[in-house]
């Protein structure tokens, strides 16, 4: 980034960008412009993985969440600590090693609730965004303003200053949390006199960009008004602009978006820039920067460092703009009537679902560390264990006609998590209209779903009963963006998997409970980390109910087949019994 002459008065004139996620579905139109470039055909899938160049070598840096090449100090780069950390600023070289006595400096006057991003402003300082709001509750979000130090000197800087505190809101947060609208930033950068903040897309891909009025710590919090949208497709981690001003490159994690504009001050989201995408797998990246003027440099939270050439992006579709729908705010709508109490054991059950991190890795993101049981049957191993995805067995005791226990037209499945809660509308599709008695019902967000070595495990919805290919014809599958099948209703956010309590519950058309809650968060069930599932320890019998001390977690899973686990109080069990539901009393009625 340019270093400008400094400043010697408060940025008030400054308009600061920052960049936040958006949930939307069917509804009222987005006044806002909304960008997007189609990737690059044929992208390799899984995408590759890049080797790392290096290690991050201070022993306190272990959660790196931002990347910073220093404007002033050529061969310096700054990292910081995710959320609950030292408010500690640390000083690195390309390698990853640390740099000289102000490498780890506390930052005076500065907390660390959930910091997440760094930029560097004209007039010398750093731009430290206590900007984390996974719960999409916060109140209490900051940029801090801090003279940056000189890490290489023999010693620190004697009484450093304290960092100056800028708060501020969202214009278009109404509730705490909303649940809608995710206002959970992560990344910023600085151009055109203005400085840009990113942050993860949710469930549909898309981002929304924010600005800043002023950067003057003396003026009361800001309300950041909306400007624009970009379909970035993956949690974006971080953000960087090249020294010039001409290329934005955004990290996610499933590679990386580029843009280049012809001129300073034009958009980096609409023609005549340019897009290009670089797919890779770093683990879970969050730290971007320029090395040079070729090559980016990335860092994970596994403490990794990674060298990204600019000949690694292949060139995207063309920007365009479009007008999309947007999801009116959730604490509007009525609440459906609460449904009476179960009366008898549950039509369905919920077996299993998967918590895992988007950029994580079920069990161990150390691939040379990771057992074999840390892998899904279906998917094998992949990076975020298939998307978000549900399992359900259909029990129905009380159907009269096992070949057609539960009709599912016209049931809501309602879930809800800590920062966010919806509903699903099935259809009337005679598809729903007969599921059997001991079928695996799956539900995923992501329309396809592959495994490891790239093969596709099952595309959109398959609900074809068939029973004599064995146990495959006992698994149905639903893709939740399937229109046919899915009447309304809120996707299921994927802000991490679905790991902050994450609880669903079904109800029938005539709103009378089908199941009631279950998941994290419903006792004794808790814990889920985002490197687990969570899974039935047991067989499907009538007598599970939601708080069943049968649920718990595991390290590996079994995508649309019955569950597999080891005996015992911890989830790795060592030495205990290998175990393997039983369906076939839910299964006996077929001959």
């Amino acid at each position: 980034m340019p270093c400008s002459p400094v400043l010697a008065a408060p940025l008030r004139s400054a308009t600061f960008t920052i960049i936040l996620s958006l949930l939307t579905a069917a509804a009222a139109a987005d006044s806002l412009p909304h960008h997007r470039a189609a990737l690059p055909v044929d992208l390799p899938s899984p995408p590759p993985a890049l080797s790392a160049s290096g290690r991050l070598a201070a022993p306190d840096l272990v959660e790196s969440s931002a990347l910073l090449a220093s404007p002033a100090h050529p061969g310096v780069f700054w990292s910081l600590n995710d959320s609950g950390g030292q408010p500690v600023l640390y000083a690195l070289d390309a390698s990853g090693a640390p740099l000289g006595p102000a490498a780890g400096g506390i930052v005076p006057g500065a907390r660390n609730t959930d910091w997440e991003a760094l930029a560097a402003l004209p007039d010398g300082r750093l731009v430290i965004g206590d900007i984390g709001n996974n719960a999409n509750q916060r109140r209490d979000l900051a940029l801090y303003l801090w003279p940056e130090p000189a890490p290489r000197a023999d010693g620190a800087a004697a009484n450093p200053p304290p960092a100056a505190r800028i708060p501020f809101t969202y214009a278009d947060q109404t509730a705490f949390p909303h649940l809608v609208l995710r206002h959970d930033a992560e990344a910023p950068a600085w151009f055109d006199d203005a400085p840009h903040l990113v942050s993860p897309p949710r469930a549909d891909g898309w981002t929304t960009r924010y600005r800043f009025a002023h950067l003057d710590p003396a003026l009361p919090p800001q309300a950041l008004d909306p400007l624009a949208r970009f379909h970035a497709g993956s949690p974006v981690t971080d953000a960087s602009v090249s020294t010039d001003q001409l290329r934005l490159v955004l990290l996610t994690y499933r590679g990386a978006w580029l843009f280049t504009r012809p001129a300073p001050g034009t958009d980096f989201w609409s023609p005549p820039a340019t897009a290009a995408f670089a797919p890779f797998s770093a683990g879970q990246a969050e730290g971007i920067t320029w090395l040079d003027a070729d090559t980016l440099l990335l860092t994970n939270e596994g403490r990794d460092v990674f060298h990204l050439p600019l000949s690694a992006f292949r060139p995207a579709g063309p920007l365009v703009v479009e007008t999309l729908p947007l999801l009116p705010a959730l604490e509007t709508a009525p609440a459906p009537p609460e449904p009476a109490p179960l009366a008898g054991p549950p039509a369905l059950l919920l077996n299993e679902y998967t918590a895992v991190r988007a950029g994580r890795w079920l069990g161990d993101d150390d691939h040379a560390a990771a057992g074999p049981e840390s892998r899904d049957l279906r998917l094998g191993r992949v990076m975020g264990n298939g998307g978000t995805w549900l399992e359900f067995v259909v029990t129905a005791p009380g159907a009269s006609d096992p070949a057609r226990a539960l009709d599912l037209r016209g049931v809501s499945l309602d879930w809800r998590q800590a920062s966010a809660r919806g509903t699903l509308v099935f259809s009337d599709s005679p598809a729903l209209a007969a599921l059997p008695r001991g079928a695996i019902l799956t539900l995923a967000t992501e329309r396809e779903l592959r495994g490891e070595r790239g093969h596709v495990v099952v595309s959109g919805s398959r609900l074809a009963f068939e029973p004599r290919r064995g146990p495959d014809g006992w698994w149905l599958h639903l893709w939740t963006g399937d229109e046919t099948l899915v009447e309304s209703g809120h996707p299921i956010s994927d802000e991490h998997g679905t790991n902050e309590d994450f609880q669903v519950r079904l109800r029938d058309r005539d709103n009378r409970l089908l199941m009631d809650w279950t998941g994290e968060g419903v006792p004794p069930l808790s814990g889920i980390n985002s490197r687990e599932v969570m899974l039935l320890r047991g067989d499907p019998t009538p007598d599970i109910r939601p708080d069943s001390p049968a649920y718990g977690d595991a390290t590996s899973s079994t995508f649309g087949a019955p569950n597999r686990w080891t005996e015992g109080k911890g989830k790795k069990a060592a030495g205990g019994a290998e175990r393997e539901q039983d369906l076939t009393p839910l299964r006996a009625w077929w001959r």
